[in-house]
């Protein structure tokens, strides 16, 4: 199970689809030996939103796709900054245009920082907020709507720094997207984020502009401050490495057999 937000945010799902959604959840976790969730967060949401026994359920953390952990793909490339016509310092926000998603405050915190640094969203725009988050697109914002997911590794790679201030998660794939790119990351302190950025992410309210500008601009001023969070962001993403997800999930179906 990755997530419970048709449960938590009915609002952001057509009817039926909150429907359809609610009759697979209920009937996999009643008939499953074993309910695997991505995350702590997930775990809670299970036996509050959905009272599943605590017993039945297993954590294992996922991963984020193979091509993250290419190391010759975390290195700026050159053509890449061409291709995409990026500015040469920037702040990258990942993820669908969506209000859960958040980028209006990224746009807010933005503007306490140089006007030298841009920003550059990429994600797909869905309804009103979507639309919004377009409407701000100007020499500061870059918003990219389509982009090649091969390339995204070097996109993150390029940046000063990443923000990912979404309301909540059943994971947040983007932290470790960042981590793996060894591009320090700005985040928010509640639902599953804190537990995919460890001690390497820093945090703030999702709402709390200023905070978030506050250690954006820590990072654009301190190297060492920078390189210390990209040092913990090398070692907080082996938690989540491919071989080890791998391992965990085989445990669990190994736990099966010796019941």
């Amino acid at each position: 199970m990755h997530d419970l937000i048709v449960r938590r945010y009915p609002e952001f799902f057509k009817p039926a689809d909150r429907v359809i959604h609610r009759m697979k959840m209920h009937h996999a976790c009643r008939v499953a030996d074993v309910v695997v969730a991505i995350s702590m967060q997930t775990k809670r949401d299970l036996i509050d939103l959905m009272g599943v026994d605590e017993r039945k359920i297993k954590v294992v953390y996922q991963s984020c796709d193979p091509i993250f952990w290419n190391d010759e793909l975390r290195i700026r490339n050159e053509e890449i900054r061409i291709k995409y016509s990026l500015p040469e310092k920037y702040v990258i926000c990942v993820g669908t245009l969506e209000e859960r998603k958040n980028q209006l405050k990224v746009i807010e915190a933005m503007k306490q920082l140089p006007k030298e640094v841009a920003l550059v969203i990429v994600g797909r725009p869905r309804g009103e907020y979507g639309k919004r988050v377009l409407s701000c697109a100007d020499d500061r914002v870059r918003v990219m709507t389509n982009v090649d997911f091969k390339d995204f590794p070097m996109l993150y790679g390029g940046a000063v720094a990443s923000v990912y201030l979404s309301r909540f998660e059943g994971f947040g794939i983007p932290v470790l997207e960042s981590m793996c790119c060894d591009t320090p990351v700005v985040t928010s302190n509640i639902s599953s984020m804190p537990e995919a950025g460890g001690d390497a992410a820093l945090y703030a309210d999702p709402d709390d502009v200023s905070s978030v500008a506050a250690h954006l601009q820590r990072l654009l001023d301190d190297d060492v401050f920078r390189q210390q969070c990209i040092e913990k962001g090398r070692i907080q993403r082996l938690k989540f490495a491919p071989e080890k997800v791998t391992a965990d999930m085989i445990a669990v179906y190994r736990s099966l057999f010796d019941d």
